[in-house]
This record gives C-alpha cells, structure tokens and sequence, in this order.
C-alpha cells in the first residue's frame, strides 16, 4: 500500500530476487521498502537500515518499524521539511520482516517461537538468526552450539538465508548506519562483547557516545551487547557502519494498548538517527 500510495518516493524489493539470493526454507522472501526521491536508482547519497523481527516472536519490533515508515511517508506528503531533506538526501531502507518462515508459525502454531523454520534433523527446526552472523560466530560469546536451543547459532555463519539476505544487501548498498530492532527491555545496546579489546579505546568510547546519545532520545537505557554473531555487529565490523541494537517495550508481545506509546517512544531514535552526520565522507574513484 505505501507503494502504490506514495510512488514517487516508495518502492517495495523483493530482497531474496533482487539479490540473487533463493527463498527462505518455507520458500517465501524477504521484503524491503526503499524511501527515496529516486527509489529505482542506486545514487550516490547516504544508505540507512532499520531492520526488525530476526526473532519473531517480538512483535512490538516491527511495529516500531512500521511506525516509522508512516512518519516518513506522511511528513513527506505534509511536507515537513526535515522529512523532506532525509528523502531528497538519503536512501532509507526498511524491512519489517526479516523472518518471514518464523513469522507465519508465531500466527500458525507457537506464539513463542523465535528462530527460523529450517528443518535442522528428526524434529529439531531453526536457526538463531541474530546469532549467525560471521562477526564473534566463533568467540566465546557467541550463540549455542545446541540445535534444539533458542539461541543455536547454526552449523557455519551465514548458514541460513536470512542473514546472507542482510549481509548482501549491507554489502550492495554500504549503509551508513544500521538498526536491528528487537522487544524486549526498553534499551539500546553497544556492539561487542568478547572482542571489546581489539577495538581502540577512542573508538569503544565514541560508540558508548552514541548509544547513550540515541537511548536518551527515547528515554531508553543501554547495556552490553548479548552475545556475538549478531547482525549489527558484523555490520559495524564490515565496513564500519554505526550499527546498533534496539529493545522496544517491556514484553515480547504486550497488551496492544502499549504499542502505539511505543512506536511514538521510539520515533525520537529514529530522528536521531536519521539525522546523525557521518564524520567522515567523500567519493572513491579509481583511474587506473
């Protein structure tokens, strides 16, 4: 609907096809909605992710993120100015769902599930998707080796379709600053865990700045990353993207009367966000 209402600047991407990635086990794709003033175009402005649902039992996360994508999509038609600086600046790009095999057993069968549906043997299913991820996949902060436990981190990273869609999109389009939206607990996270110490003391510091700078925004609190393999993690790792981790409200799937104050919570983060400069920037040619 928000591309048919708002063509101009909306498009809607089958990630897993425009990737040339394969669908998920339960053959369905992954989607994106790309806000731009030119969404069919690849240009040369600042990529920006918000991503949610890895674990789909948190339904609260994708809430937040569709709340969001009305902000934008409304502020731009009343053209707010801020709204309309970020579209004609920026390619935002959206995915509410980033489990979608997950999703359709949380509606079908078991409201509590929280990896992906991949058959693992006997009857043993899925994957930790936000434990996957080829940063710390290896550490000793990172996910269960256990297949039957909520946080198996599979057998390789990037074993599971769902991370190689988010991993190959952030390596297509070079985000700045990345978003993995989770619920519960009312917090943004900082990055790592166990490989802390090869990061430069400034560094470690300056992204703690962040955080706290973000969480305040939404009276938020911060803490410590809760393990490694995590995609925000890898996405910092590759190509230095602030990337960082939201908890939303206080239950994975509360009383619906607390989600609305929740997605207007969290908006402020998103301004935040969107609005944060990059420090350093510039334009690579190559003249051989």
């Amino acid at each position: 609907a928000h591309a048919v209402n708002y063509p101009t600047i909306a498009r809607v991407v089958n990630l897993n096809q425009y990737l040339g990635l394969p669908a998920t086990a339960e053959n369905r794709s992954i989607y994106a909605l790309k806000i731009s003033d030119n969404p069919n175009l690849d240009e040369d402005e600042e990529s920006v992710l918000f991503y949610s649902n890895e674990h789909c039992r948190e339904l609260v996360a994708i809430e937040v993120v569709l709340g969001a994508i009305d902000q934008v999509l409304t502020g731009y038609k009343a053209n707010d100015p801020k709204v309309r600086s970020w579209v004609q600046t920026k390619e935002i790009w959206f995915i509410p769902n980033a489990n979608p095999d997950g999703l359709a057993y949380v509606w079908s069968t078991y409201n509590y599930w929280r990896k992906n549906r991949r058959h693992i043997s006997g009857s043993t299913y899925g994957v930790d998707l936000n434990r996957n991820y080829a940063m710390g996949w290896a550490s000793t902060c990172a996910g269960s080796t256990n297949p039957s436990q909520s946080t198996y981190k599979g057998p390789s990273a990037f074993s599971e379709v769902e991370t190689q869609v988010i991993a190959a999109l952030h390596r297509r389009e070079h985000f700045t600053k990345v978003v993995s939206h989770h619920n519960s607990g009312q917090e943004v996270l900082r990055p790592l865990v166990c490989s802390t110490a090869g990061l430069p003391p400034t560094v470690n510091g300056y992204l703690k700045g962040l955080d706290a700078a973000m969480a305040k925004t939404m009276s938020y609190a911060t803490r410590g990353a809760s393990a490694e393999g995590e995609g925000y993690q890898w996405c910092f790792w590759h190509n230095g993207a602030f990337a960082t981790l939201v908890e939303s409200a206080t239950a994975f799937q509360p009383a619906w009367s607390a989600v609305d104050p929740e997605v207007k919570r969290t908006w402020p983060g998103f301004q935040w966000l969107l609005d944060l400069p990059v420090p350093v920037s510039g334009h690579v040619t190559n003249k051989f």
